[in-house]
């Protein structure tokens, strides 16, 4: 990532997994959290977002009401009633913490 943008001043993770191999990396490429880099994840809890340092802000996504529509969306398709995958946007909850800043100058 930063060798194709040096100059990144955020990023998004979309998979919990992926957040303690960002952190571990942008520490060994010299960058600070949330002082150079901000990072943001979207999760499924904040508990997984506390067990980082920085801990981490996160988008924390309905992961019941995921569950939900998922097991529809399997269920119609197995009764062969739907023949497309659903399109749904569900609110997330934003949870500041200490992984974002304001861009640095």
């Amino acid at each position: 990532m930063l060798e194709e943008d040096p100059d990144v001043t955020a990023v998004l993770v979309m998979k919990d997994d992926s957040s303690a191999g960002l952190l571990v990396g942008l520490y060994a490429a010299g960058r600070s959290v949330p002082e150079d880099v901000s990072v943001l994840s979207i999760a499924t809890s904040s508990t997984n977002a506390d067990q980082h340092f920085p801990r981490l802000s996160t988008m924390i996504a309905p992961s019941r009401q995921l569950g939900n529509r998922a097991a529809d969306a399997l269920i119609d398709q197995l009764d062969g009633t739907s023949g497309e995958l659903p399109h749904f946007l569900l609110p997330c909850v934003l949870r500041v913490a200490d992984s974002t800043a304001p861009a640095p100058a």
